[in-house]
């Protein structure tokens, strides 16, 4: 991967002395199967230099090296942008992350108090199970001023009706206006889970205005202004 870093080196330079605020980044390494943990360490060390960053976009769909110490390097490095209002993340398909990398992760996500926007797509990591789930989700109801939230987690067979249950929990989200949850194909969401997300909690949102929901392979809801 040395060849690719340098060419990374390269095109980073580049866009350094090109972009006037460094105010928006965005990669995408899918399919790269060579890419590994030490890779993402180099890319997150050289992110730090963006001190004014409020758009990240981060796509590493089916890098199947990747594992829990990438998304401690990135957790790491995101307490560095204090100014970050979006970011989209993709992990599709990187099977070796687990719970643990998640809460690395949140390490990071928990301290971004002007995140406005998430996206998170861990599609088929089938080692989540309702622990990283229920982690990222009390984090990210520290944040404030989210309005948009995007999770993907289908085909990850280890969640279950638990992680429904934790994420009724939307108390402290006053300015959110879409909420995206992806959970289908995941065998062990019940509907009594269901039931759970559809709480007094989801009525009060006053500002939400777009919700779907895919839970397993039979329930679909969508919605728009409510």
């Amino acid at each position: 991967m040395y060849f690719l870093y340098k060419i990374w080196k390269v095109w980073l330079r580049s866009f350094s002395s090109r972009s006037q605020d460094n105010s928006q980044f965005e990669i995408d390494i899918n399919r790269c199967k060579t890419l590994v943990d030490a890779d993402l360490k180099n890319i997150g060390d050289d992110l730090t230099r963006f001190s004014s960053l409020q758009s990240i976009s981060l796509n590493f769909e089916l890098c199947d090296q990747i594992t829990d110490q990438s998304l401690k390097y990135l957790g790491n490095r995101l307490k560095r942008t204090k100014l970050l209002q979006s970011m989209s993340l993709n992990f599709k398909l990187c099977k070796k992350i687990t719970d643990e990398g998640l809460a690395n992760l949140c390490n990071g996500l928990k301290r971004l108090n002007a995140l406005q926007s998430i996206s998170l797509n861990f599609e088929s990591c089938d080692k989540i199970t309702d622990r990283g789930l229920i982690c990222l989700w009390r984090d990210l109801r520290r944040l404030n001023l989210l309005h948009s939230i995007s999770l993907n987690f289908n085909l990850c067979n280890k969640i279950t009706d638990k992680t429904l249950n934790a994420l009724s929990d939307m108390k402290r989200f006053n300015s959110l206006q879409l909420i995206n949850l992806n959970f289908g194909s995941c065998e062990n969401i019940t509907e009594n889970g269901l039931m759970g997300i559809l709480s007094e909690n989801l009525q009060r949102l006053r500002s939400l205005k777009s919700l779907t929901l895919n839970v397993s392979r039979h329930f679909i809801i969508r919605g728009q202004g409510f």
